[in-house]
């Protein structure tokens, strides 16, 4: 209700009892709308893949995840498999299922917020601290970052910490683990936190953009 004039204008959601769900995740503005509810396994033709009941234990059994540290690798070499939006949908069904603070982040941009905050004055906030402490957070596009000593240092400190303080993660890669081309620590501790999932090698972004071109086409042509 609106707290100067008495006028209801709606009830509390008897999912989430009225309480607040953080909007601010990081999750790209194409996947607002994602949960495990939008994504289609069925657009896989791959048979009997651990893809759909490992994605599904994460969500619904999230706590068991939780209690062992254990995230999820989502790699395939093809770009567009879908391995992003099921990060994201996966993201947004746990906050939304177990009350949990979630974050998503590439990789290069972490790393450009890290640089950023070599700059800032001691005094101001953290603007790393909400990766290093949510509940979940979604490195998306492992490998992909610029090379060097300063950003493998940085990148074994977040998955260090996270690793030390029980905080799971889900990391997408066009790489399996062993062939990232980063610091053997972060390898380990990659293995040791995330179930790898190959995701088919199949790019169902440029499929769907191909049955968009094909539907434009039939409708201007009519």
């Amino acid at each position: 209700y609106d707290p100067v004039t008495p006028v209801d204008f709606g009830v509390p959601c008897p999912k989430c009892q009225g309480k607040q769900i953080d909007r601010n995740t990081g999750i790209p503005a194409i996947f607002s709308e994602a949960d495990m509810s939008k994504f289609d396994f069925n657009q896989y033709e791959e048979k009997n893949s651990p893809l759909e009941k490992l994605a599904g234990s994460f969500w619904k059994k999230y706590d068991r995840w939780e209690e062992k540290n254990k995230g999820l690798y989502l790699w395939s070499s093809t770009k567009g498999s879908g391995k992003t939006f099921l990060a994201c949908c996966l993201a947004v069904s746990v906050q939304v299922k177990h009350r949990k603070k979630i974050r998503f982040v590439s990789t290069p941009e972490y790393l450009e917020k890290v640089a950023e905050s070599y700059k800032r004055d001691q005094t101001q906030q953290d603007i790393l601290y909400a990766y290093r402490n949510c509940d979940l957070l979604v490195l998306d596009d492992f490998g992909s970052e610029k090379r060097g000593e300063w950003q493998n240092q940085e990148l074994f400190k977040l998955i260090d910490y996270r690793l030390n303080n029980g905080k799971p993660i889900i990391v997408t890669a066009n790489y399996e683990i062993a062939d990232l081309k980063c610091d053997g620590r972060i390898i380990e501790r990659l293995n040791k936190m995330c179930l790898p999932i190959h995701f088919p090698e199949v790019s169902i972004r440029q499929r769907k953009a191909n049955e968009e071109n094909k539907k434009f086409i039939q409708e201007i042509l009519r």
